[in-house]
């Protein structure tokens, strides 16, 4: 069985594809440093863009404790207003049964054995 030999024609073909492929090969070889170069810009902008986001939740948080902190001195205020309601309220308590027994003996004042 002979083997058919190939004509000039196919061998021109065959060669212009390979030429092709080098070529092709060659600029995308040549492309490469362009793509690492947009890929580190890429980059930097992601690292600037979490930088960011680290130094404005580092500031979320301090204002958190600032909220805590005045939150914290809200409730001792109010404590001290609902210690001041508690005597108050006593004492109106106090003046009403004062009052009570005024009322109680006819408008003259209490002997202290009555009390």
């Amino acid at each position: 069985m002979a083997l058919a030999l190939p004509t000039p024609g196919v061998l021109a073909d065959l060669a212009r594809a390979a030429a092709g492929q080098v070529i092709e090969s060659a600029a995308s070889l040549a492309t490469v440093p362009v793509r690492v170069l947009g890929l580190l810009g890429q980059s930097e902008l992601l690292m600037s863009r979490l930088t960011l986001l680290a130094e404005r939740s580092e500031a979320l948080i301090e204002r958190m404790g600032e909220v805590v902190t005045d939150a914290e001195k809200a409730i001792g205020a109010t404590k001290a207003v609902i210690a001041n309601a508690a005597l108050a309220a006593a004492d109106a308590r106090a003046a009403a049964e004062d009052a009570r027994r005024l009322v109680a003996s006819n408008g003259r004042p209490a002997r202290s054995a009555d009390l």
